[in-house]
């Protein structure tokens, strides 16, 4: 069966780091928003400034507890800022990071710590520190524990986050922004960026590693096929420890975008309507559970819903096959 070199796109594969993605767009778009949290009085937001301070004083965090380059760290955590800091804080600092589903049981999450070797365990809140701990209990090798949730309440030797920051901005300034960057910018593109295990359908779990340039050469080819730019915001509510959302964030911080980080798959409607995004990149069966809450409104608002579906599937026809509405289908469609 012969090669069909037709086919083939021979445009040249770009090359390049995920850490010089981070620093690209914090030189470009500094004082602008990030990263926003969703939060009972408003957003919590990080500018792009910031998002540099902190990455650096996670990779001094990361020495302190001893992860040097080439060491995994890992993350047990919902969506939120912190998750994406510490992935770019590990990235910078040449240790992969091993995102874990929240989802996943204790012995699940103690086969991936001790198959990855993590020195360093990141946990969001009070659910999963305990799962955390629970996992601890069948390792030789116990990692170090940092909590997201200054309310947690776990064991006594794990490190808050507000502390480990503290920690690691000291010892990140023992060395210039300057030292910080060139050292970050020094990791090439083969080298490992990131650790992703596989559901375990078919056996254990196995650990695919991902270099920079996998990463970098991704999200360049995303940006051709959407365009983001700086005026954009997108949602992030697809866990992170998948690869889709995680490509997604990392396209939307380069372009200068801003993400906003929902609360929960059970809130994505409220958090649309908070974040008011421009973007947002979603599984099938995400859309179609919304799609299928609206038309199953039930009396006079089912009616409307379903009227509307009509003249706005109309309207899709007539726009998409490049004929004009008629002046009856515009006033429809704005009264629908």
């Amino acid at each position: 069966m012969g090669t069909r070199d037709y086919l083939a796109n021979r445009t040249p594969v770009p090359t390049g780091t995920v850490t010089q993605l981070f620093f690209e767009a914090v030189d470009r778009f500094r004082a602008k928003t990030a990263f926003r949290a969703i939060r009972d009085h408003g957003f919590e937001k990080t500018s792009y400034d910031d998002a540099q301070e902190t990455v650096r004083a996670i990779g001094g965090g990361l020495a302190v507890l001893g992860a040097v380059p080439g060491d995994r760290v890992a993350v047990l955590s919902e969506n939120r800022p912190e998750w994406s800091l510490t992935d770019f804080g590990a990235i910078c600092a040449g240790i992969p990071m091993v995102p874990i589903h929240t989802t996943l049981t204790p012995l699940q999450v103690a086969y991936i710590l001790r198959d990855s070797g993590a020195k360093v365990v990141f946990v969001s809140n009070q659910e999963q520190v305990e799962k955390a701990e629970q996992a601890f209990k069948s390792l030789t090798e116990v990692p170090r524990l940092v909590v997201f949730d200054a309310e947690a309440e776990g064991l006594p030797e794990a490190v808050r986050w507000s502390d480990f920051l503290q920690e690691g901005r000291a010892k990140a300034e023992e060395e210039t922004l300057e030292g910080f960057r060139e050292r970050a910018l020094s990791i090439g593109p083969h080298e490992a960026a990131t650790i992703l295990y596989t559901s375990g359908t078919t056996g254990d779990p196995k650990g695919v590693v991902l270099t920079h340039n996998n990463l970098f050469s991704n999200a360049v080819a995303l940006t051709t096929a959407i365009h983001v730019d700086e005026t954009d915001t997108t949602l992030s509510f697809l866990p992170l420890s998948h690869i889709l959302q995680r490509m997604v964030d990392l396209v939307f911080f380069a372009k200068g975008a801003t993400i906003t980080y929902g609360r929960s798959v059970k809130t994505i409607p409220e958090d649309l309507i908070l974040s008011q995004p421009t973007k947002v990149v979603g599984a099938p069966r995400v859309f179609e559970k919304i799609y299928q809450a609206v038309m199953d409104q039930r009396g006079i608002k089912g009616m409307i819903v379903r009227w509307d579906r009509e003249v706005g599937e109309a309207w899709t026809e007539e726009t998409l096959a490049g004929r004009k509405p008629t002046w009856v289908l515009k006033i429809v469609y704005r009264l629908a």
